[in-house]
């Protein structure tokens, strides 16, 4: 019995790294296409509600922190993989990572669908200058549509690996975690050049050029 919940806890703790991983890496990679973009981005998570408001450095921290716990949850599986011995624990506990992230996949799907919305409703309103409503379109496309599309990219392709081992195709463990620390990987390089790209602007760059949806809106009143 001990051994049995030994090995529950050690296959929970391998889908909670794999499926973290996959979560933080898409979290990152997409902030990392705002940063680039010169918008503030403005995925919905728990972090970004914590420092919201922040000073910008704290703010390029928390989103740092994001690429930190993805290359740091990508490491885990191959530590904990080769202790999996129970192959109906894995099925059960598989499942339920898989369904957490498909869940995940669909919340970026209905931010996608309602930033569309908000840029069709914000277009022609009264008092909003050309460059102010040119610098809100690119708040919306880029600070927050494109990065959730391409965090439901990342979430899916975890949740599809997490559902097929699930159904016994303990093969593609392997493929799972050498994907998992590549894409990590891919978010830490990002997240680097994104930091670099806000912390030393090029010489000539007016960073008050740069818009924030929410401001615009407060300036306009709405």
């Amino acid at each position: 019995m001990q051994a049995q919940n030994g090995q529950k806890s050690i296959v929970k703790g391998l889908v909670a790294s794999l499926a973290g991983g996959s979560f933080f890496a898409g979290l990152s990679i997409a902030t990392s296409i705002g940063l680039l973009a010169k918008v503030t981005p403005t995925l919905v998570s728990p972090f970004g509600i914590i420092f919201d408001g922040a000073g910008q450095n704290w703010q390029l921290l928390t989103w740092v922190s994001f690429a930190i716990a993805a290359i740091l949850l990508a490491v885990v599986p191959f530590i904990l993989a080769k202790k999996v011995t129970d192959g109906e624990v894995v099925k059960a506990e598989f499942a339920k990572g898989a369904k957490v992230l498909w869940a995940v996949v669909a919340l970026n799907g209905f931010l996608a669908i309602a930033t569309i919305l908000m840029s069709l409703f914000s277009l022609g309103i009264e008092g909003m200058s050309e460059k102010a409503a040119s610098a809100m379109q690119k708040q919306y496309w880029l600070g927050t549509f494109v990065p959730v599309l391409v965090a439901a990219l990342v979430n899916g392709v975890g949740a599809f690996f997490l559902g097929a081992i699930a159904k016994g195709k303990m093969a593609l463990m392997n493929t799972f975690k050498i994907a998992s620390i590549v894409i990590a990987g891919v978010a830490v390089v990002l997240m680097v050049v994104a930091s670099l790209v806000t912390l030393h602007p090029k010489k000539g760059s007016d960073s008050n050029d740069v818009y924030n949806a929410n401001s615009i809106l407060k300036d306009l009143g709405l």
